[in-house]
């Protein structure tokens, strides 16, 4: 029981927003807590999309992307889909429990700034020695789509 509340003590921490900070949340894999997914009518397509197993506990974030007042959902892919220095997220719409989207990046960061009533994600990833891609994701047309990407290069 002391393991479990830690826990949940750990994982609103994690996704509590930050008084006068510029992001809401950043989001780093190796901090994702167990969640529930939005409904079990959609468990075994989310699963089968990220790689969980029946057994596996889902992971991620929750929190309110539009501002509707109810939970939207970001679930992380199982650890195997996850790159070295990356990983998949869908993004759910916690009304309407469909995908509206998917981020690829680690961490994200998800601003305080919105476009079209939605949070504004920002995400950062790189396979191995590239130096790496830093990315811009915006809500359009119902759903999350990336609007700028910039290669990052060392010299």
């Amino acid at each position: 029981m002391r393991v479990s509340l830690w826990l949940l003590l750990f994982c609103f921490s994690v996704v509590a927003p930050a008084q006068g900070a510029e992001y809401v949340l950043r989001i780093d894999r190796d901090e994702a807590c167990p969640i529930g997914p939005p409904t079990p009518k959609i468990e075994k397509g989310l699963r089968a999309l990220l790689g969980y197993k029946h057994s596996d506990a889902i992971v991620g974030f929750v929190l309110d992307l539009n501002g509707d007042r109810i939970n939207d959902y970001i679930i992380q892919a199982n650890k195997p889909l996850c790159g070295a220095e990356t990983c998949p997220y869908e993004i759910m719409d916690g009304s309407s429990n469909k995908s509206i989207g998917t981020v690829i990046g680690d961490p994200l960061v998800v601003s305080s700034m919105k476009i079209q009533g939605h949070l504004v994600i920002q995400a950062y990833g790189h396979g191995g020695a590239k130096p790496g891609m830093y990315g811009t994701y915006v809500f359009d047309e119902g759903q999350y789509v990336e609007v700028s990407g910039i290669d990052l290069i060392s010299e």
